[in-house]
């Protein structure tokens, strides 16, 4: 399994930017053994 892991703070600007690349991945399709998770806060 393949772990795409998106970390960072949204609230602090350029932070974020780990949590918003996992937002745009998990809208579209990914391959099978790949989870996307968030692991900012």
């Amino acid at each position: 399994m393949i772990l795409v892991a998106g970390v960072g703070n949204v609230f602090l600007g350029d932070d974020g930017f780990g949590v918003e690349v996992v937002r745009r991945l998990a809208e579209s399709d990914v391959p099978t053994g790949v989870r996307v998770a968030d692991y900012g806060i």
